[in-house]
């Protein structure tokens, strides 16, 4: 089998994170994660058993209520 490398992009880059982390998560983002996943939820009312979350950010709260397959 013939393993596949692909190009490095802006996202594989670790100091990326760790200086820009704080601005795009912060705690205060976070802390209101919960509550506005009860909203969406509320409001959309989703029949199957998954989700997109673009920005990790809800990705605890939604697999707190079983939307995502995620270890």
């Amino acid at each position: 089998m013939k393993t596949t490398v692909r190009k490095r992009e802006w996202f594989d880059d670790e100091s990326f994170w760790r200086e820009l982390y704080l601005c795009m998560f912060p705690d205060e983002r976070i802390a209101v994660a919960d509550e506005q996943i009860e909203k969406v939820l509320a409001l959309t009312k989703p029949t199957g058993n998954s989700v997109l979350d673009a920005e990790g950010v809800k990705l605890c709260p939604c697999k707190k209520r079983v939307f995502c397959d995620w270890s």
